[in-house]
């Protein structure tokens, strides 16, 4: 079975454009515009999910975000996270902190299709193994 995907950002194309194309994939998948809003989805759903998660949003950035989850460990544990950046160097660091408690993968802008779907698989992938780390 194809996992569920969250894609979060406060870009409605951009969420689009990612949408369709998962969708293409044969992924199911649920959009948030926030922060607030994809937490608040992760919570209420019992469906493992990979999360998408841009970290330039408002309010609430991509990287704040994985930081309040990194501090719930059944959040954690029950979904995968990828961060969507155009600045990966600036945040790699930080990922890198938070990736041991969440498994959070890191996804470059511009990114090419395959680079979108290959994120999203090797988190399916801890997702099914139920290892965040894997």
């Amino acid at each position: 079975m194809m996992a569920h995907v969250l894609v979060v950002d406060d870009d409605d194309d951009v969420r689009l454009a990612i949408r369709l194309a998962l969708e293409d994939e044969g992924y199911t998948v649920l959009e948030a515009r926030t922060g607030r809003e994809a937490l608040c989805i992760l919570r209420a759903t019992r469906q493992p999910l990979v999360a998408l998660v841009d970290q330039v949003m408002p309010t609430m950035t991509g990287l704040a975000l994985l930081r309040l989850i990194s501090l719930n460990g059944d959040l954690a544990r029950r979904h995968a996270f990828a961060l969507v950046t155009a600045s990966p160097s600036v945040v790699t660091a930080e990922v890198a902190a938070l990736a041991p408690m969440i498994g959070a993968g890191l996804l470059a802008k511009p990114f090419q299709l395959d680079d979108l779907f290959a994120v999203v698989a090797r988190a399916a992938q801890r997702l099914e193994a139920g290892d965040p780390e894997a």
